[in-house]
């Protein structure tokens, strides 16, 4: 035999593994007793574990090799017998033909073969009770004399197996022939298994020419939890289990589709199907076309299934109702209980696509042949009725919302990263997300769209499962184990009836990969995209300015444009050549495209529209505005901000109240509405801060004219609020444009010097302040902060107390040498500090956003821009609290004034309090949606107003219109409300269009200095090759645990396969403890360390391949 071609999948099955062996259903192996398995792998285990121990003499071996080639030849008769037998049994089939009767029995005899069979894969019978019973069917062939070559008997076995009904083979073999056959199989195996395991499934491969649709016997190994186990045995080292039908039900909960399909068997020869089967079907013939046509084939021989015309299925559109009378193109339907049953909704799909391309005259006729078919399978119960599959489309759909079969929502649509074939539509009535499970029920839009969709009323536990992208859990099911509950109920499943608004650019950022390995083969090259939630793209037109020589092409960073769809393939144009992959203009110019920001200057006939330099405030605007160059206003920003939007000033009044007036910057007088340079703002939306440059929204010499600069005139808008010393009570609120004058520009630093000083001998830190202007001394206004320190502390009590909620993220700076002009890679970086002198400035930014947003929606109800934050859905709180239940960590999430506390208590009282502070607060985070724009006429309800984190019931932004466009739509709008200006003449419509788009432009600038930072920092750490970091853990799983690192927030996972440490090092996990845990021994000394959910553990990050890895833990005992 040859040892080269003994191919199979017994390679998987590892002697240290814990495995699960499903026994192959297939009636083609049927000859093979179950009982007589278990004990053929028990002593293939047997013989390597003593393999491993001896070593064998070459004589041994050879004595060996004698013995396995007389018991193959001994085999040789009862193989070629079996051929005998089995011809003679289809020669008399052939003469006589079978009585309807005989039939009959002969199907309940198979029936009943397949029900043994299952009962012993659930473990209610045992092996040996199938063959001692008289009427079992599983019987052993008959000897035959006759004799031939091993390998010609091992061939003739397939080839006998393979033509014969097993319900017709019959087995009177002794037991000692018994015996001698299953010796020899295993002295095969035996021999083989420490250089390559046997492989029985080769023996089918090399003779697949001859045996084209040969069924393989298949043995399955796969990671499995053990505490879904019904039964186990262990045979040798191996343990095997046995799941309940119970059991394999919740695997299909909380597996993933993948996974899945590796534990369960089909057995196809049922009279009908449970939902169960359906599910199982699915996942087997989207993971193997292969085998999923087999299983069809088999079904259709057992009259199981049938192939259906189009005289069953009624395309909705009158343009294509000619193909109704088709009977070429063909789709495979299940037929149980008058049901009709879609197999595969992926798999399958390639079959009948390519039907409809024969009729298809383009792709966007293809497309909508496609969509029309999935269309009728996602709404299958209304085209039960004759009336509805003879309506054109659009009376289908009216028909459907009428008859409460379903409804029409808009929203915007987000792609799964994970499966860029699943996306999902926010509805905002706090029900469930819409599943749209394919590119075509989704009309091929992108991430970010605006779409209309179609919703199918009632739930659907039959697809996918209920995982968003903030669900926390690990992507990788055969890594870890499932960390949150995966849901099949009450989902909401839709297609989508119209792309209103095209947000994404449709731009994509990649690189060419040359798959067929030649150098000089461009048509062969693929469009790998960077983004998972788009498909690769093949086909790509106009490579005008791309290297020839692949070898460069792969090298580069390529923006593509999507222009059209050929079913769920993309077409492609080369946009622009970025530059060289991993250089660091590329990718920062790659970070900018990518997240569809635009970092472009402003052309000269903007730039020349601006007031001309210097500029002096016209005397007018004294007559309109208030005069406050006289009193002690300052800033207080980052030490290097140059945008300085806000300035703060408090003094006593005469009746012992303090007046805080809260100051910034009148962007708008510059920026009228609807000129030209408002126009290139608005689409702008946001100021950019990446780490090495930031692009301003406004014109820089704007940006420096609009800056409340210290010595000089500003235009401004003021709001002054009359407040209790002690308490904070507010009793007077005005608003007015007014003219100011900086006297100081602190950093933070400087106003924390005053915070922290006691003595109130400001003189000794005068040397440390920036200079001091209009007469005005450091003492001055160090006794302002004074004032408004103590009104910021009582403000943030009241707050927390109300039920406001923070969240803590690690944010994170870089240090550059100072001769390093371009900034090309950090020194050094650090966290960057929350300080007092922060939160001061935030409490009066949140006073002035809160009254501002309630005096012009008491105003223009209609048209004020404000912003809102939903709470966190019910479903994504019980997740985090289940989670974090199996750690043993105690979340209420009742309230947001509760979960701030819980959380508080949590850390407080933390064996690591770090660790539980960076675990706890990013595992809350993922659950949080993001506060939003909206237009007042959009919200209907109080709720819809309501701001969850901060818990206050009104909220915008009014405080930075220098970097964001929103503010400056408020500042029109108080403009209004105070009589200065008149009212926009945007319609609410218009406003909740600009709001999107300041959501959109305000999120991927977001996205896009998170980038940006872990750039630099992944760059920073391959310059120091490797650094030791502190990090807290988040899961602990079988194969890896998962850390986030304490200063940065970074996510990586620990494979503990990967750790470098010393031999003696023992990894002992307890994952199915409550609260799971992880040993680490150290056997010279016996120390111990125990890792658990929140601890802090010290470890080395690394860069692998644009990765963040962690291959070594610094053993703190």
């Amino acid at each position: 035999m040859d040892e080269d071609g003994l191919h199979s999948k017994f390679d998987k099955l590892s002697i240290n593994e814990f495995l699960i062996v499903p026994i192959a259903v297939n009636e083609y192996y049927f000859s093979l007793a179950l009982n007589e398995v278990e004990a053929k792998i028990e002593r293939v285990k047997s013989a390597s574990k003593n393999i491993r121990l001896v070593q064998e003499s070459p004589k041994k071996k050879k004595k060996k090799e004698d013995r396995m080639v007389e018991a193959i030849e001994s085999c040789s008769g009862k193989l070629q017998n079996i051929k005998i037998t089995v011809q003679n049994d289809q020669r008399k089939v052939k003469e006589k033909s079978i009585s309807p009767m005989k039939k009959t029995k002969e199907r309940s005899k198979e029936v009943n073969m397949f029900e043994q069979l299952k009962m012993l894969q659930a473990g209610k019978i045992t092996a040996n009770a199938i063959i001692s019973s008289q009427n079992s069917p599983f019987r052993k062939a008959k000897k035959s004399e006759t004799d031939a070559t091993a390998e010609e008997k091992l061939e003739t076995l397939v080839k006998s197996v393979e033509n014969s009904p097993i319900a017709k083979v019959k087995r009177e073999m002794s037991r000692n022939e018994k015996r001698a056959e299953i010796e020899a199989l295993n002295r095969i195996i035996q021999e083989k298994i420490d250089r390559t395991i046997h492989r029985l499934d080769s023996i089918i491969d090399n003779k697949k020419e001859n045996h084209n649709d040969l069924p393989k016997l298949k043995i399955y190994s796969t990671n499995i939890e053990r505490n879904f186990v019904f039964s186990k045995t262990k045979i040798g080292e191996t343990e095997i289990y046995r799941y309940s039908k119970e059991q394999m039900y919740y695997l299909q909960q909380f597996g993933t589709w993948e996974f899945v399909s590796r534990l369960l068997k089909l057995n196809i020869c049922k009279t009908q199907f449970s939902p169960l089967d359906e599910f199982i079907m699915r996942l087997l013939e989207s993971s193997n076309q292969e085998r999923n046509e087999l299983i069809l084939k088999k079904a259709q021989e057992k009259n199981f299934i049938s192939r259906k015309g189009f005289s069953d299925f009624t395309f909705l559109t009158p343009n294509f109702s000619s193909l109704q009378k088709s009977e070429q193109t063909t789709t495979a339907m299940v037929s149980s209980s008058n049901t009709i049953i879609k197999i595969n909704e992926s798999a399958n799909i390639p079959d009948f696509v390519e039907r409809f391309r024969l009729i298809a005259k383009s792709h966007n006729e293809l497309n909508e042949l496609v969509y029309n078919h999935e269309f009728g399978i996602l709404f299958e119960n209304a085209f039960k009725d004759q009336n509805v599959r003879k309506m054109a489309f659009d009376d289908v759909t009216k028909h459907l919302v009428e008859t409460n079969q379903a409804y029409i929502v808009e929203g915007e649509i987000r792609v799964n990263q994970r499966n860029y074939q699943e996306a999902y539509v926010s509805l905002s009535n706090g029900m469930r997300d819409v599943c749209i499970t394919n590119l075509i029920l989704r009309k091929h839009a992108f991430h970010g769209d605006f779409v209309r969709v179609l919703v199918k009323n009632g739930n659907d536990t039959s697809s996918h499962s209920d995982q968003q992208e903030s669900d926390i859990q690990s992507p990788d099911i055969i890594d870890n184990e499932l960390i949150g509950e995966i849901s099949f109920e009450n989902r909401n499943f839709g297609c989508v009836l119209e792309i209103i608004e095209k947000r994404h650019s449709r731009r994509v950022l990649g690189s060419f990969t040359n798959f067929s390995n030649t150098k000089k083969n461009r048509k062969n090259l693929t469009f790998i995209s960077r983004d998972t939630r788009i498909p690769n793209i093949i086909k790509v037109n106009s490579r005008t300015g791309i290297p020839e020589d692949v070898a460069l092409t792969e090298k580069l960073l390529i923006a593509v444009e999507i222009f059209e769809w050929n079913y769920d393939q993309p077409y492609g144009r080369v946009v622009s050549i970025i530059g060289t992959k991993g250089q660091l203009k590329t990718e920062n110019a790659a970070i900018l495209q990518q997240n569809n920001l635009d970092p472009r200057p402003f052309d000269n006939n903007i730039l020349n529209q601006l007031p001309s330099e210097p500029f002096v405030i016209p005397a007018r605007e004294f007559e309109y505005r208030e005069d406050l160059r006289s009193k002690c206003i300052f800033s207080i920003d980052p030490e290097t901000a140059r945008d300085l939007d806000d300035a703060l000033s408090c003094e006593m009044l005469p009746n012992g109240n303090l007046e805080v007036g809260v100051h910034i910057s009148d962007v708008s007088y510059f920026v009228k509405e609807d000129s030209d340079l408002d126009k290139i703002v608005r689409e702008k939306a946001t100021t950019i801060y990446l780490v090495d440059a930031v692009y301003h929204m406004l014109p820089e010499k704007l940006c420096l004219l609009c800056s409340l600069l210290p010595g000089a005139d500003k235009m401004a808008y003021s709001v002054f609020f009359e407040m209790n010393p002690n308490t904070a009570e507010i009793y007077k609120t005005r608003y007015t444009r007014s003219i100011v004058n900086s006297c100081g520009k602190l950093s933070y630093d400087h106003a924390q010097m005053v915070i922290d000083k006691r003595d109130q001998n400001w003189s000794s830190i005068e040397n440390e302040f920036p200079e001091i202007y209009n007469g005005f001394t450091v003492s001055d206004v160090a006794e302002v902060i004074v004032k408004l320190q103590k009104l910021a502390i009582v403000l943030r009590a009241n707050r927390k107390a109300n039920g406001a909620l923070k969240i803590d993220q690690p944010k994170i700076s870089f240090k550059f040498n100072k001769d390093d002009n371009r900034m090309e890679t950090p020194v050094d970086f650090f966290k960057y500090p929350i300080k007092d002198s922060n939160r001061l400035i935030e409490e009066f930014m949140l006073l002035a956003n809160i009254s501002v947003a309630t005096f012009i929606n008491q105003n223009f109800p209609e048209v004020s821009l404000l912003r809102h934050h939903d709470p966190p859905s019910e479903s994504a709180m019980k997740k985090l609290v289940k989670i974090l239940s199996k750690h043993e960590v105690k979340l209420d999430v009742s309230s947001s004034a509760i979960l701030s506390k819980s959380m508080e208590n949590l850390i407080a009282f933390a064996k690591h309090p770090n660790g539980m502070n960076a675990a706890i607060n990013l595992v809350v985070s993922k659950t949080m949606s993001r506060a939003k724009y909206f237009c007042s006429s959009f919200g209907g309800q109080e709720s819809d107003f309501w701001h969850y984190a901060l818990s206050i019931p009104i909220y915008t932004h009014f405080t930075s219109p220098i970097r964001r466009y929103a503010d400056i739509l408020v500042h029109r709008t108080l403009n209004a409300a105070l009589g200065y200006e008149k009212l926009t003449t945007k319609t609410p419509d218009e406003i909740q269009q600009i709001a999107t788009i300041c959501n959109t432009q305000k999120y991927n600038a977001k996205i896009a200095g998170d980038d940006s930072s872990n750039l630099y920092f992944m760059h920073f750490i391959q310059s120091l090759k490797s650094k030791p970091m502190m990090a807290a853990v988040l899961g602990i799983y079988d194969f890896n645990l998962e850390v986030v690192l304490v200063e940065t927030g970074h996510v990586i996972k620990i494979y503990y396969k990967n750790l470098q440490q010393t031999d003696n090092v023992i990894i002992k996990i307890f994952t199915d403890h409550s609260p799971p845990y992880v040993n680490f021994h150290l056997s010279d000394t016996q120390a111990l360390m125990k890792i658990e959910f929140g601890m802090e553990i010290l470890v080395q990050v690394e860069v692998l391949k644009d990765k963040l890895i962690i291959n070594k833990i610094f053993y703190n005992t």
